[in-house]
C-alpha cells in the first residue's frame, strides 16, 4: 500500500529499500490512514524513506505525542507521527493552505461545502470592523477574505492539502465539498493553531458560517430546506467546540435557534427540542431569565413541546413567558400577544376550550386594531379561534373564519405556502363535520397533493392531511380505501412522531372506528381499548380525545350485544362530557341520544 501510493516499485529503490518501507509501515502502526499520508508525503516532496523515518524520531514528534486528545495511544502515535512532517512543510511553503486548514478545523470534518465558506466570506468582507473578535485577528481576517476572493489561490490551496492527503476534495451533486478525516481534524486544531489564538479563529469561522446561513433567506420555507441542511452539522459542531472553550457567541446562538426551527419545520421534533433546550440554557446563564432573547428561546422550546404532544410542559413555559412579558412589555406588545396566542393554542390542545377562546378573542381583537385585519399574525389568531370553534362544535362560525383566512393567505402567501395548506386542511375538516363530503374531499385531495410536493410524504402535516382524507372517505362509505390509507398513516406516524403521540393515537382511533363499520369488531375493540388506555395515560381521563375513545368503545361494545358494559361506559362518558364539553356540544348530545335509545330498548319487555 505504501509503495503503491508513493509510486515505488515492489523491490524498492536506492532511496527506499523494501526493508525501509517495512520499517516505515511498522513505525506508523500499520494504520491505513497513516500509511496513506506517508505515501503522499514521499511522493509530494520526493523524500527518501530514511528522511521520513528520521522525522518520525525527532524530538518535535515526541513532544506532539504528549498532546491531550481522545485518540487511543495506538492511533495517536501513528497519526501524529505521519502528519506532523506534512503540517510543518505546508506551514513553511503554502500559507494559503494553512489558512484554509485553520478554517476547516472548526467545521464538521465530514462534509464541508466550499460555497458556504465563499458566501460567508463575501458577507464578512462587507461587515464593520466590530465583527472582528479581537484586534489581533485583523490580519487573519484579511487573509481569509483575500483567499476566498481569489478562485486561483483557493484552488491551489485545496490542491495542496489534497496532495498531502490532509483532506479530500469531491463533487457531491453540484456542490464541491472538502472532507477531513476525523483523526486529522483533531490534530489540525491542536497543532496548527496556537492555544492563545484558537478562540479567535473559532469566532472567525462562526461568523463566516453564520453570515452564509443568514443569506439563505426564508429558512422556514421548504424551498430552502435543502440548503439549510448543509449548515446543520457545522452549526452543531461549532456549538460543541464553543462549549469546550466556554465561549458565548450571539451569532452562534441565533444560528442554533434557526437550525432548531429548521428541524421543527421538517417534523424532526426531538432534534428541535434538544437544540432549543441548549439555546435556552445558554441564554439563561449568560443573559438572565427575563431577557427578551431568553424568552424567545423559552417560547421556541414550548412550541416544540406542543408539536411533540407534551402539552403540560408547554403550558408551564408559555404561562411563565406570558406573565413576564405582560409585566415587562405590557399586554399589547407583539411579543406578549404571541405568548398569549401560544398559550391559548395549548389550552385548546388540552381541551380547555373556554380558556382558549377567551385568550384567542382578546389577542385577535388587539391584533386587528394594532396590526390590521390582513396582517399575518392577525390571520394566525383568526385561524386559532376557528380551530377552537371547531372543537366546540360551532362549525358554521369556524367555517366563516377559515374561509376568510384561507383566501387571504392564498392571495398574500400563495396557494402552496405551508400556512395556506394548513388553512385548506382545517377547512376540509369543518366541511366534513357538516357532512359536505364532496366539497371536503376535493379540498383535502388538493391539500394532500401540495403537501407531499412541498413538505414531503412523511412530514407530520402531510400525515395530518392523509388522516383527514381517510376520515372523509369513511364518511362516503369508501371503507376499504379509508382502511388502507389510515393504516399507512398510522404506521408513518408511529415512525415519525412515536407510538404515543396524540396524532398517532388519533390515527389509531380512526382506524378502529373504520374497522367497526366493516364488522371487523374484534380487531376494532382491541384497538379501541388500547387507544383508550394510552389516551388516559398521555392526555388524561377527562381530555376530549379520551372521552371520544370512551364513546366509540361504548358503541362498539353495544354492537356486540355487550349491553350492560356499553350502557355503563356511555353513562360515564356522558357525565364527563357534560362537565368538560358542556351539555350542548354535538358530542355530548350524541352520547345522550345513544344512551337513551339503548336504555329504552332495555326497558322494553
Amino acid at each position: 500500500m505504501l509503495a503503491a501510493g508513493a509510486e515505488i516499485g515492489a523491490e524498492g529503490t536506492e532511496d527506499a529499500s523494501s526493508a525501509d518501507l517495512e520499517r516505515l509501515v511498522r513505525s506508523v502502526g500499520h494504520l491505513p490512514l497513516a500509511i496513506d499520508q506517508a505515501a503522499s508525503y514521499l511522493k509530494g516532496y520526493e523524500s527518501s524513506t530514511k528522511e521520513l523515518l528520521d522525522l518520525y524520531q525527532s524530538e518535535e514528534i515526541m513532544e506532539v505525542l504528549s498532546w491531550e486528545n481522545d485518540l487511543s495511544r495506538y492511533e495517536e502515535k501513528s497519526v501524529v507521527a505521519t502528519f506532523m512532517p506534512a503540517l510543518n512543510r505546508v506551514s513553511q511553503t503554502a500559507p494559503d493552505a494553512v489558512t484554509l486548514l485553520r478554517i476547516l478545523c472548526f467545521c464538521d470534518p465530514e462534509n464541508i461545502p466550499i460555497s458556504i465558506l465563499k458566501q460567508g466570506c463575501a458577507a464578512l468582507s462587507q461587515e464593520d470592523e466590530r465583527v472582528i473578535p479581537k484586534a489581533s485577528a485583523a490580519d487573519a481576517r484579511g487573509a481569509v477574505i483575500d483567499l476566498f476572493r481569489s478562485p486561483i489561490r483557493l484552488s491551489k490551496a485545496i490542491q495542496e492539502i489534497q496532495r498531502l492527503s490532509l483532506a479530500i476534495y469531491t463533487l457531491e451533486g453540484s456542490e464541491r465539498t472538502v472532507r477531513v478525516h476525523d483523526l486529522v481534524h483533531l490534530l489540525l486544531r491542536s497543532k496548527l493553531i496556537a492555544a492563545a489564538e484558537r478562540e479567535q479563529w473559532l469566532k472567525m469561522v462562526i461568523c463566516i458560517v453564520c453570515k452564509a446561513f443568514e443569506g439563505i433567506g426564508d429558512r422556514r420555507s421548504p424551498r430552502n430546506w435543502s440548503r439549510c441542511g448543509q449548515f446543520i452539522s457545522h452549526i452543531e459542531f461549532m456549538g460543541t467546540v464553543a462549549a469546550q472553550y466556554g465561549l458565548h457567541d450571539d451569532n452562534l446562538l441565533d444560528a442554533n435557534t434557526w437550525a432548531a426551527i429548521y428541524f421543527d419545520e421538517c417534523g424532526l421534533y426531538w432534534k428541535a427540542a434538544s437544540m432549543h433546550q441548549q439555546t435556552w440554557d445558554r441564554r439563561k446563564a449568560v443573559l438572565g431569565e427575563e431577557d427578551p432573547d431568553t424568552l424567545i428561546s423559552m417560547g421556541n422550546l414550548a412550541l416544540t413541546y406542543v408539536r411533540q404532544g407534551r402539552w403540560n410542559e408547554a403550558e408551564e413555559l408559555q404561562a411563565q413567558a406570558m406573565e413576564i412579558r405582560k409585566r415587562v412589555l405590557g399586554e399589547e406588545d407583539p411579543d406578549t400577544l404571541t405568548s398569549m396566542a401560544n398559550l391559548a393554542s395549548t389550552y385548546c390542545n388540552q381541551g380547555r376550550w373556554k380558556e382558549a377562546e377567551e385568550l384567542e378573542v382578546r389577542v385577535m381583537e388587539i391584533r386587528k386594531r394594532v396590526l390590521g385585519k390582513e396582517h399575518l399574525e392577525t390571520l394566525t389568531s383568526m385561524a386559532n379561534l376557528a380551530s377552537t370553534y371547531w372543537d366546540k362544535g360551532r362549525w358554521k362560525e369556524a367555517e366563516e373564519l377559515q374561509v376568510q383566512v384561507m383566501e387571504t393567505r392564498k392571495r398574500v402567501l400563495g396557494e402552496d405556502h405551508p400556512d395556506t395548506l394548513t388553512s385548506m386542511n382545517n377547512l376540509a375538516s369543518t366541511l366534513r363535520s357538516q357532512s359536505r363530503n364532496e366539497e371536503a374531499i376535493s379540498l383535502i385531495n388538493r391539500c394532500l397533493k401540495l403537501r407531499k410536493q412541498v413538505l414531503g410524504p412523511k412530514h407530520p402535516s402531510t400525515l395530518s392531511s392523509m388522516n383527514n382524507l381517510a376520515c372523509i372517505l369513511k364518511s362516503q362509505n369508501r371503507n376499504e380505501e379509508a382502511i388502507s390509507l389510515e393504516n399507512r398513516c398510522l404506521e408513518l406516524r408511529k415512525q415519525v412522531l412515536g407510538p404515543e403521540h396524540p396524532d398517532t393515537l388519533r390515527s389509531m382511533h380512526n382506524l378502529a372506528y373504520i374497522l367497526m363499520s366493516q364488522s371487523r369488531n374484534e380487531e376494532a375493540i382491541s384497538l379501541m381499548n388500547r387507544c383508550l388506555e394510552l389516551r388516559k395515560q398521555v392526555l388524561g381521563p377527562k381530555h376530549p380525545d379520551t372521552l371520544y375513545s370512551m364513546h366509540s368503545l361504548a358503541t362498539a361494545s353495544k354492537s356486540q350485544n355487550r349491553n350492560e358494559e356499553a350502557i355503563s361506559l356511555m353513562n360515564r362518558c356522558l357525565e364527563l362530557e357534560k362537565q368538560v364539553l358542556g351539555p350542548k356540544h354535538p358530542y355530548t348530545e350524541s352520547s345522550l341520544k345513544y344512551l337513551r335509545e339503548w336504555q329504552d330498548r332495555e326497558d322494553k319487555p
